[in-house]
């Protein structure tokens, strides 16, 4: 029993050891973060060229989503009707 008593306070022990070297090397990930954004943005300035004009990838998006909703909104539709058509069936058994 102590065996298992010592071997999760050597874990715990461990544990914040590893704590303590992340926080340690949270400045330098903070850092990298930061290398990053600007390099991102710098990347982003370079390609927004005109872009908000281009409506043709967004036009044909809208229509593919467009089409699959109303092919959604039939289903619901349908299956509305079919379960209307169910329980008028089961109310005309249960009245005879």
């Amino acid at each position: 029993m102590l065996d298992k008593i010592n071997s999760r306070e050597s874990l715990n022990f461990s544990a914040t050891l590893k704590v303590k070297e992340k926080e340690v090397n949270a400045d330098e990930f903070q850092a990298k973060l930061n290398e990053i954004k600007e390099s991102q943005k710098q990347s982003k300035e370079e390609t927004l060229q005109n872009e908000d004009l281009n409506l043709a990838s967004i036009k044909a998006d809208y229509i593919s989503y467009a089409k699959g909703k109303i092919y959604e909104d039939g289903l619901k539709q349908a299956e509305e009707n079919h379960l209307n058509k169910l329980f008028a069936m089961i109310d005309e058994m249960n009245k005879n």
